[in-house]
């Protein structure tokens, strides 16, 4: 019995278990990888089923809450008491892309070198698959844990972390009931204690039509090419950089505006555009505020307003992500820290993160959140997406560590 030993003979058992477990954990992550879930062409719902089997296989009882139909979340949970630890992890992944680019099938799962190759193998399948395998251990040993420790894999991440039919319901009903949280985006190099915000900004021009072969056209008596005024606009927000103050969370950092990341206009050869409409990216810092953002965005169309007569703007906001981060010294922050610089003999940076995720969610649901900390991998959103095959032990062992230092006094 573990009752009446200490934490450390503790974490070593559990570490065994781990060791013990690592062909199954790959072969896991192989059969998630091999189950395509690509957003906007692979519901989640067969990579949730193949999470759900794998929690029941360990002996956990998983709850699949449906906001959208067939696009399931995955929780699980053990323990009890008042503390808790949350695991986050997306099921969704991005498309493959240009196929020619990839040296492996995107959707085989092949090992070599000591990766394992696949869309979503980094992100986040490696994640959801360490999770997966620590509670299944853990849960041999609940009744030593004074406290809960949670799994949550959620869909639709992908389209830009708004949390519709995921992290915001499952909070408004009441299923995260933790007070700290890990998302299990990879990498050990940057333990992510925040995050830059997301703004998308929909901006619309509306011109007039004309033939383009017309007299009235050549003498510029009618006629607005609603193009050409997009084009103006985005290239004066190409050049702009706002106001911002630095934040410590994010050394170095800046917010950065990338207008025209989608961009779509015209309606025939012949035709002057009366129709044009583009994306603009804008990563922020804390104290960045999306309306006054948009504000200055429809100060800069107005002035090509001013300068075209026939042009109009519209501006729209799409999305709104706010820039978060949590205390360096927060404990989960300084157990994970500690635990990777022992097991990798490589003190992690400790800082905020330049893409945004859904960790702002958490962290304003006053969970304070770890928003990217997971097994070492490569090309997210790339050709050739791999994951380090020793770092799925390897995380898992850092996992492990956090989490008894965190729930498990030392005298149990």
């Amino acid at each position: 019995m573990l009752a009446n030993t200490n934490r450390a003979k503790l974490r070593a058992a559990i570490w065994d278990r781990l060791e013990a477990s690592e062909p199954e954990m790959l072969a896991l992550c192989q059969q998630l990888i091999r189950t395509p879930s690509v957003n906007g062409a692979d519901p989640e719902e067969k990579v949730a089923q193949v999470i759900s089997e794998a929690l029941i296989a360990r002996q956990l009882s998983p709850e699949m809450p449906v906001y959208e139909p067939g696009r399931p979340n995955v929780l699980a949970s053990l323990g009890q008491g008042d503390e808790g630890i949350l695991f986050v992890g997306h099921m969704d992944t991005v498309p493959v892309g240009d196929g020619s680019k990839w040296s492996f099938d995107p959707f085989a799962a092949t090992i070599q070198d000591g990766r394992l190759y696949g869309r979503g193998a980094c992100d986040n399948k490696a994640g959801i698959t360490i999770a997966i395998t620590l509670l299944g251990i853990l849960k041999e040993w609940e009744h030593a844990l004074p406290g809960r420790v949670l799994l949550c894999c959620v869909p639709d991440e992908e389209t830009g972390a708004t949390g519709r039919i995921g992290i915001r319901p499952l909070l408004r009903d009441g299923y995260l009931a933790a007070n700290q949280a890990i998302y299990t985006y990879p990498g050990l190099d940057l333990l992510c204690i925040g995050h830059r915000g997301l703004v998308r900004i929909l901006v619309k021009a509306k011109g007039e039509s004309t033939h383009t072969g017309g007299e009235t056209w050549e003498s510029g008596r009618s006629g607005a090419n609603a193009v050409t005024a997009l084009a103006e606009l985005l290239l004066s927000l190409e050049k702009w950089r706002p106001a911002y103050q630095a934040h410590p969370a994010f050394p170095g950092r800046r917010p950065v505006v990338t207008p025209g990341t989608l961009i779509q206009g015209g309606e025939m050869e012949s035709m002057v555009p009366a129709n044009a409409q583009a994306l603009i990216d804008m990563r922020t810092l804390p104290g960045q505020e999306a309306k006054d953002l948009l504000g200055e965005i429809r100060s800069f169309a107005k002035k090509v307003q001013q300068r075209r007569p026939g042009i109009h703007f519209e501006v729209e906001k799409l999305i709104d992500v706010p820039a978060v981060s949590i205390p360096p010294e927060t404990p989960i922050v300084s157990a994970l820290a500690r635990w990777t610089e022992r097991l990798t003999g490589q003190k992690p940076e400790i800082a905020g993160a330049g893409p945004a995720n859904e960790g702002y969610l958490l962290i304003g649901a006053g969970i304070p959140t770890i928003c990217g900390f997971g097994p070492p991998g490569g090309n997210a959103h790339a050709a050739d997406e791999y994951v380090e095959v020793e770092g799925l032990l390897q995380t898992a062992k850092i996992y492990a560590a956090a989490v008894l230092d965190l729930l498990v006094p030392n005298n149990l």
